[in-house]
């Protein structure tokens, strides 16, 4: 009898212990289940060209990855952390977290895109034709956004009747004239003008000066301006730079590309076989100046962006305008900057880092420049270095982009527009003039066939 009670007691001992193995084997289970705790989004609607930070904490995962609409940066994402990106439009982004073996978990938030079209513009005003006969039909067009009211007065003081809900106008002036179109909304005023040839034939083809016109009659200090003309029956034809008293014979029609650092006004010289001339011009007005409370970066660059292991390498900065300015790694670790102008710093690592120069100004706003630096085996393709000459430019300002990759079979660097150049040399640099926030990358392939990605965001303020 005592013989089985025992066995019985050791019999439901044994049982007990089973059953809190398996508990203890599915507690290590559960804790070993990968979770997204939270993912957020420092706005969930901002402005074309603003920047957003994602922030997420992610436990139990081998690793995480966030899925866009574009590929972002081949990096190892912390499960804990932060990244500031910058779309350009309404975009879900997708927080995945996966398992040892592989099994994932998503979670997504949604960021709105909206354009700031508050203020009042006048993006063309152009005519059908710049020279003409006396009294001939000539069409005055126009594109305004955002106005309240708008006005057309020629140079004798004469309005011109239109409406706002008009975009073109009939005239048939019988002497050279100019139409000054003005748009108002609240305290703003933008005005355009253009000047109308009238000349009388006398007896041969007349000069005509078929289009003279620029891209852009108001620019930021140091942009990029196109002027473009048409000429027929012309003997010669000149294009005057007033302001410099100089001048260069041009082809009958012909694109010309001018850097625009101050008010500038351009000439175009027509003369027939008789010697007769014909003149129309164009005047480049510079914006004011940049607000000076508002700080911006001229310069951040890496001597290198693919280094080994504990390889020092530097980082170069300029800062304008700024109180303030810190350094950022991956991991969060801030170094605030004793320079406010210009710095470096020697630096080594062991993982691939990305590193945020923020600077702030006094008007309380901040400007960030990103780069990153890989840690590479030296036998892969490297991106040694791939960097802008500035990362805060207004609209239309030029910007030069610098690159040198090696253990490559082909590279190319596209935008976040969807334009490609194509078979770019291992080093060299090309110059871009974004009207808009824009992502460049650069993209080096291996002969496998391996691919190494870096990316530049040049930000763009009106």
């Amino acid at each position: 009898m005592v013989k089985k009670y025992f066995v019985f007691k050791m019999g439901i001992i044994v049982c007990i212990f089973c059953l809190m193995t398996s508990f203890l084997s599915l507690t290590s289970y559960a804790a070993d289940t990968q979770e997204i705790i939270s993912l957020t989004a420092s706005k969930t609607e901002i402005t074309r060209g603003d920047s957003v930070i994602l922030e997420w904490e992610v436990t139990g995962a081998e690793r995480i990855s966030i899925e866009g609409p574009e590929k972002l940066p081949d990096i190892i994402f912390p499960l804990s952390s932060s990244y500031e990106l910058f779309p350009l439009e309404t975009t879900t982004y997708t927080l995945v977290a996966y398992s040892d073996d592989d099994t994932s978990i998503r979670k997504s938030i949604t960021v709105k895109v909206t354009d700031n079209l508050e203020s009042v513009a006048i993006d063309s005003f152009s005519a059908s034709e710049y020279s003409i006969s006396p009294d001939t039909d000539v069409e005055l067009t126009w594109v305004v956004r955002n106005e309240k009211d708008i006005e057309m007065i020629d140079s004798d003081g004469n309005n011109v009747e239109i409406s706002n809900k008009e975009s073109t106008v009939i005239v048939s002036p019988d002497k050279t004239i100019t139409y000054t179109l003005t748009a108002t909304a609240n305290d703003e005023i933008e005005k355009a003008t253009i000047t109308i040839n009238v000349v009388k034939s006398e007896g041969i083809a007349e000069v005509k000066i078929n289009k003279f016109f620029a891209d852009r009659t108001l620019v930021p200090k140091g942009s990029v301006v196109y002027l473009n003309w048409s000429v027929d029956n012309a003997e010669k034809v000149t294009l005057d730079y007033l302001t410099d008293n100089w001048y260069s014979e041009v082809d009958s029609s012909g694109s010309k590309m001018v850097i625009i650092y101050e008010t500038r006004t351009f000439e175009l010289n027509t003369t027939d076989v008789k010697g007769n001339t014909l003149t129309t011009s164009i005047t480049i007005d510079v914006e004011a100046e940049e607000d000076m409370d508002q700080a911006s970066i001229s310069e951040f660059e890496s001597t290198s962006y693919s280094v080994e292991a504990e390889e020092t390498f530097s980082l170069n900065w300029g800062i304008n305008n700024a109180v303030e300015s810190t350094l950022t790694d991956s991991d969060n670790n801030i170094t605030e900057l004793s320079s406010l102008e210009s710095g470096k710093i020697d630096l080594t690592i062991e993982d691939t880092t990305i590193y945020t120069l923020t600077a702030v100004g006094k008007n309380g706003l901040k400007v960030t420049a990103k780069i990153i630096v890989e840690v590479k085996d030296p036998s892969e393709t490297n991106i040694k270095k791939f960097y802008a000459s500035s990362y805060n430019v207004t609209v239309g300002e030029l910007v030069k982009l610098t690159w040198d990759v090696e253990n490559v079979s082909s590279s190319f660097i596209s935008t976040s527009d969807g334009y490609i150049l194509e078979d770019i040399d291992t080093s060299g640099s090309v110059y871009v003039t974004p009207n808009k926030t824009t992502t460049y990358k650069l993209i080096a392939y291996s002969v496998g066939q391996e691919v190494k990605i870096s990316e530049i965001t040049i930000e763009v303020s009106k």
